[in-house]
């Protein structure tokens, strides 16, 4: 649970294009926001993978009490990040929510010199194991990576492209494009005539 006096020039945007205008106004007050669910990746190995973001969501909502059992005959990846690491990182993302919370009310869509400092309690974290199936092939001699969310099955890495299939699906895309451009001039060209023969 957050709690953040703060104090800041607010600007609302009025009219448009040249008639455009900002007007501003000084506003202080204060913003508590219950943050829930906040997740924060406990292993360095992942933490810069640029492929993470599209396979961390997770419905919470699932979790289970930990059973060694369903770790059986798998590996798991450990938390290499430390509470203190990980309660940093999370305050950055509470800092960031906060701001947007402050900007929200005070119904701005400018903010400058907006000052405060939020104060956190009822702090509670757990460590998730989450499902997150991690794999990697070789093709012609090169490695590809793939991840993948093991409760929404959305995936996320690289793959092998052939640039040969590629230009060839563009050509039939546009060959078809350019049939059918003649198709219809030939359709008009016809109806023209029937309409000249008939005399209408």
């Amino acid at each position: 649970d957050t709690y953040a006096p703060y104090s800041g020039k607010f600007g609302v945007d009025y009219g448009s294009g040249d008639d455009r205008y900002t007007k501003w106004h000084k506003s202080t007050g204060v913003c508590e926001l219950p943050i829930r669910n906040l997740t924060i990746i406990a292993t360095s190995r992942l933490e810069n993978d640029s492929f993470w973001k599209g396979v961390s969501n997770f419905d919470l909502n699932f979790m289970k009490r930990y059973d060694p059992n369903l770790l059986a005959g798998f590996w798991s990846e450990s938390y290499t990040i430390d509470g203190q690491q990980a309660w940093n990182t999370a305050m950055d993302k509470i800092y960031n929510r906060i701001q947007g919370q402050i900007k929200a009310m005070e119904g701005a869509d400018h903010v400058t010199k907006l000052e405060f400092k939020p104060e956190a309690s009822n702090i509670r974290a757990k460590y998730v194991l989450a499902p997150i199936w991690i794999t990697s092939f070789d093709y012609h001699g090169t490695a590809y990576r793939v991840l993948i969310n093991g409760q929404t099955g959305s995936i996320a890495g690289t793959w092998p492209k052939s640039f040969k299939k590629f230009f060839m699906i563009i050509g039939i895309i546009a060959g078809a494009l350019i049939g059918s451009r003649i198709l219809m001039f030939f359709f008009e060209w016809l109806l023209n005539q029937i309409n000249t023969g008939f005399g209408i």
